[in-house]
């Protein structure tokens, strides 16, 4: 990427979405083809520190 070009950014929230509920960290229940893809060609995060007290995360958006 040089200079003149801005990074693509997707947040996605999700309510009650765990670690171990997309397929591309693991989960086998349902398939998340889009999220894998995403994934992909992506970042991906494997740590994060959940709001206390426990809130939606769309509470924690600002």
């Amino acid at each position: 990427m040089n200079d003149t070009q801005q990074p693509n950014v997707i947040i996605i929230y999700a309510d009650d979405l765990g670690f171990g509920d997309v397929s591309c960290y693991g989960a086998n229940d349902i398939p998340t083809p889009n999220l894998d893809k995403l994934a992909d060609q992506g970042i991906k995060f494997h740590q994060a520190m959940p709001p206390q007290p426990p809130v939606p995360h769309r509470a924690t958006a600002y």
